[in-house]
């Protein structure tokens, strides 16, 4: 599954696929509001969902429940070209400590950018942010990083977003340079392979 607003992409991958029961491919535009009220449905179930397709329509059967959505048409980004190649540069950081760490400096980023800046020096990462009126903030996490001095630019949003939805694991922070789009990947794939797109923003 694959989803992208122009700014930020999330792939997700079942490694194992070989039970699947289907003998075709289904390749279908799914509506936002279709997964979110499927969401819904499995937040309290622990069984398998079933998934199926026509030429207008996706079916999910949750348990008893039947969800019936109608596909969007049109054609969806070519993605692939947007998975980053060539990550030069990797660190690994604590979910739970990062995702804090932007929430506090975030709260003195620009309203309407949500501009966070990530400065990447040997052994640590510093996180800052300037409102013109307001003030600024500035939070160092440590790293095992000791690749070139680097800075980034980020919408915060995009990466609570990400954080929101981690239980604690540790994340692959993969980069090429600062003007590169940036790969995020928790290191407990639970039987999937995870990666959230960034791409950066000037600041």
């Amino acid at each position: 599954m694959v989803a992208t607003d122009g700014h930020r992409l999330a792939y997700i991958e079942k490694l194992d696929s070989s039970q699947s029961d289907g003998d075709s491919d289904i390749d279908v535009l799914i509506p936002r509001k279709t997964l979110v009220e499927l969401s819904k449905l499995a937040s309290s179930y622990d069984g398998d969902i079933g998934l199926g397709a026509d030429d207008n329509h996706v079916y999910f059967e949750v348990a008893s429940r039947l969800l019936v959505s109608r596909l969007l048409t049109g054609q969806f980004p070519n993605y692939e070209m947007v998975m980053p190649k060539g990550l030069d540069h990797s660190t690994i950081f604590d979910a739970v400590a990062l995702g804090h760490a932007v929430r506090r400096v975030s709260l003195m980023a620009d309203e309407r950018s949500h501009a966070v800046r990530f400065h990447f020096t040997s052994g640590n990462l510093h996180i800052s942010s300037q409102a013109s009126e307001e003030g600024e903030a500035l939070e160092s996490v440590s790293t095992d990083y000791e690749g070139v001095e680097t800075q980034i630019g980020f919408n915060a949003s995009y990466l609570q977003e990400f954080f929101n939805v981690l239980n604690g694991e540790s994340v692959a922070f993969e980069f090429k340079d600062g003007n590169s789009q940036v790969q995020l990947r928790p290191l407990m794939n639970d039987g999937y392979d995870y990666k959230y797109v960034v791409m950066p923003m000037r600041i």
